[in-house]
């Protein structure tokens, strides 16, 4: 009869751990992202995409306005596993991501401009970060912090179902 007792001590001593990290892994992260391609030209357009990460779900979403205002929005969801939250953390820690960077002085950028309007905002425990970046393509692109952002974004992608 000890024996048993003994295992069954034992079971909950061990599995305690991973039970702890199953519920904080769905609800210790939440993840805004929002990723605005902006064309201000005689054919002025914008396609926003928005990625939701909370309690193990992620949600995106897909809207055109201007001249593509007429395609349809897409929407996907999909529940995150313990090891896929476990690959968003890492990237996020591995990337630094968790960090402030205020929002951008909006330019008058001259017309006919592409900009791109990036927001994230992770809440980590009781923390929150928000990096908010805009400018045109052609200097975006060259930003370190939004080669990073990019990264998370394709992760985030990857675990969508097709």
């Amino acid at each position: 009869m000890k024996t048993i007792h003994v295992l069954i001590l034992a079971f909950f001593i061990f599995s305690a751990p991973f039970q702890i990290l199953a519920q904080t892994s769905k609800t210790d992260l939440k993840i805004n992202y929002s990723h605005v391609h902006k064309e201000s030209s005689k054919d002025s357009h914008s396609i926003i995409e928005k990625w939701v990460l909370e309690n193990g779900a992620l949600n995106y979403s897909k809207s055109y306005t201007g001249r593509l205002g007429k395609k349809s929005p897409e929407k996907k969801q999909q529940n995150l596993s313990d090891e896929q939250l476990i690959l968003v953390k890492k990237l996020l820690n591995e990337k630094e991501l968790y960090k402030n960077i205020p929002s951008p002085k909006y330019s008058d950028f001259k017309s006919p401009y592409t900009a791109i309007h990036v927001n994230l905002i992770l809440k980590k425990n009781t923390e929150s970060f928000e990096i908010d970046l805009y400018e045109v393509v052609e200097s975006i692109t060259k930003n370190p912090t939004y080669s990073d952002i990019k990264t998370l974004e394709n992760l985030l992608n990857s675990f969508l179902k097709k």
